[in-house]
């Protein structure tokens, strides 16, 4: 399993509404760039910069007369992979105590070519906000043939809403909290006729904000007339990441489907390739990520090297999925 470590972080919800995702884009705030993902994918998140450590967002209007909001890096939260690095930064921000929390993870890489992001709050009364992006740093060099293998952590935001709860053992304050997902991901990128990218995420863990697996849920239905039964969620369904074109600038949108059922979608992923030799690849998706839960929605990040590239990185460093000869 992936290492985890976190803190008790308290994030405060109100019961108001406070947007929906995927419900549009408004124009950015003067001085923070645009969201350079395309719309699958941004969903809420209009602008973004991330630089120096310092992350600031404009979804839904945060910010106020800013027009985007500065998010505080949290260190307890941070995802870390096997060996004990740092995978994932963890960030968070609200307006005030009475105001929805956001969560956000930014995923940087070695070689310094490749940003992704993903944020999201809880959501409240059938609506939420939340999105992804990514970009490159460097240019990029991409092979003119051969196929790639790039592995690593995943983590992903999941916004249960107000109908869903912790079936048993949530700590304090996890009703306010957003979830979180974790595992391992493997994508393939063929540089050869078409040029094409595939893949998977497997392992999934659920998660709530002080590192607890959340092994059942409960959702509300409205009916008072039925019980909610709970739902397993010890063992998540593995995701399929759809054969994608990648495109002259290294970049690709596909379907996200259960592994089990790849000829059905149940979201987006997409991304782009980075460095010499297309080293580096960095993505985000969004999905429904419980089994006959459509209500509920994940947003997640990855940033992974090239796995032949690996070799000479100290071998716990080195994903399992990555098959290094």
């Amino acid at each position: 399993m992936l290492r985890w470590i976190a803190l008790a972080l308290a994030l405060a919800l109100t019961a108001g509404c406070n947007g929906g995702g995927g419900g549009g884009i408004s124009p950015p705030p003067p001085g923070l760039p645009a969201n350079p993902a395309p719309a699958a994918l941004a969903g809420d998140l209009a602008a973004v910069s991330y630089a120096g450590g310092v992350l600031r967002i404009d979804m839904g209007g945060i910010g106020g007369a800013a027009g985007f909001a500065t998010f505080a890096e949290q260190i307890g939260l941070k995802i870390l992979n096997e060996a004990g690095n740092t995978d994932y930064l963890a960030f968070t921000h609200q307006e005030a105590p009475d105001a929805p929390a956001f969560l956000a993870f930014v995923a940087a890489n070695d070689r310094g070519n490749l940003i992704a992001l993903a944020a999201a709050d809880r959501g409240l009364a059938g609506n939420h906000l939340g999105g992804g992006s990514y970009w490159s740093l460097t240019d990029l060099t991409a092979p003119a043939a051969g196929s790639f293998d790039y592995a690593g952590t995943y983590v992903g935001i999941v916004v249960p809403g107000s109908r869903a709860t912790i079936a048993a053992g949530a700590p304090p304050g996890a009703e306010l909290e957003p979830w979180l997902t974790e595992g391992r991901i493997l994508l393939t990128g063929d540089f050869g006729s078409p040029r094409v990218v595939s893949g998977r995420i497997q392992d999934r863990v659920l998660r709530d904000l002080s590192g607890n697996a959340i092994d059942a849920i409960i959702v509300d239905d409205l009916d008072p007339m039925t019980p909610d039964d709970p739902i397993g969620t010890a063992t998540l369904a593995d995701l399929s990441l759809n054969s994608a074109m990648i495109d002259v600038t290294g970049e690709f949108l596909g379907q996200v489907a259960y592994a089990a059922a790849p000829g059905t979608g149940i979201g987006n992923y997409g991304g782009l390739f980075g460095g010499t030799g297309a080293s580096d690849l960095a993505g985000v998706l969004w999905l429904t990520p419980i089994e006959g839960q459509p209500r509920i929605f994940e947003y997640g990040a990855f940033n992974l090297p090239r796995c032949d590239l690996q070799t000479g990185v100290v071998g716990s460093d080195i994903s399992p999925l990555c098959i290094v000869p």
